[in-house]
């Protein structure tokens, strides 16, 4: 729903009633702008054309484009972040604002580039940053008659229809007459990132997609982790007997570095494995790390001089 985010000047979204996300793209008439003009509680409304096109680089490759169209007297629904070039440049015959992220898929396009779109030419005059569609398609902004041009489609043309309340409506109030008035579908902004929402999360896989992938990464660390600790505590059965055997030693130097290697190799080790496994589990680095430390853990632990056995009297 980055297209829903990227227009903030728009407060309510009005669409065809079957419309389910911002890329369900169904036409209305004409006509009904200027029946959600005529609603009580309508500061402002907008149309917004938003379609596909294909799009030919200088260097003859085709990409296929979302083109939005404009208000071509306000423009807005423009983006708000430009990085070259200004938002009123779209007054100028003939030009398109590119975003950032689709101008390198347009062979990197800049500025003054040419590009052409179902036989007409387009200028590049601006580079705007927006948030990543969905499928990542390059993101062109232009004024609406144009944008028709630009896409052949269906009579109809009008995607969207953006309004905003008068001062003392809220937004839920506004978008409520103006359904009950047209029969179209109003909604505030935040309504409709929730309806999109709800049609990914069930009609496609995505949801399914990511809470497989979480459950196994979770798995996968749980069970190095659990490894981990097996594998330490069988290694440090013998040093909790000595430690037991050393209970007589309360001082002295040597005593207490023992005792400090000891609680350090029984305590942090496992705890430390534990957190690695778990948050790095699903590399094949961590797995062949995880095999190093076991290894480490279960050889014979070197005998010192304060470890060696009593000699015999």
């Amino acid at each position: 729903f980055s297209a829903i985010s990227d227009v903030s000047a728009a407060r309510i979204w009005v669409m065809d009633p079957g419309v389910r996300y911002p890329d369900d793209i169904r036409p209305m008439k004409d006509g009904d702008l200027s029946r959600v003009r005529d609603v009580r509680g309508v500061d402002w409304a907008v149309p917004l054309f938003k379609g596909t096109g294909r799009a030919r680089t200088a260097n003859g490759e085709f990409q296929t484009v979302f083109v939005i169209g404009l208000d071509s007297a306000t423009l807005l629904g423009g983006p708000a972040r430009m990085v070259a070039g200004r938002l009123t440049d779209l007054w100028e015959p003939d030009t398109v604002i590119v975003d950032d992220a689709g101008a390198a898929r347009l062979g990197g396009a800049k500025v003054g580039d040419l590009l052409e779109l179902n036989d007409r030419r387009a200028r590049v005059v601006g580079i705007c940053r927006v948030e990543r569609t969905f499928v990542s398609f390059p993101v062109l902004f232009t004024t609406y008659a144009r944008a028709v041009t630009f896409v052949p489609g269906d009579r109809r043309a009008m995607s969207f229809v953006l309004a905003a309340p008068k001062p003392g409506v809220s937004d839920e109030e506004l978008a409520r007459r103006i359904g009950e008035q047209t029969g179209l579908g109003a909604f505030t902004s935040r309504q409709f990132v929730l309806r999109t929402l709800d049609y990914y999360v069930h009609n496609t896989g995505i949801a399914i997609n990511f809470g497989m992938t979480i459950l196994l990464g979770f798995l996968v660390g749980l069970a190095v982790a659990t490894q981990v600790r097996v594998s330490v505590r069988r290694a440090t059965r013998s040093a909790w007997a000595l430690r037991r055997s050393m209970r007589p030693m309360r001082s002295g130097a040597e005593g207490h570095r023992a005792r400090t290697a000891i609680t350090a190799r029984d305590v942090v080790m496992p705890s430390r494995g534990s957190q690695w496994g778990v948050s790095a589990a699903p590399s094949p680095a961590a797995v062949r790390a995880a095999h190093a430390v076991i290894t480490t853990l279960t050889a014979p632990p070197a005998r010192g001089p304060c470890c060696a056995p009593p000699s015999p009297r």
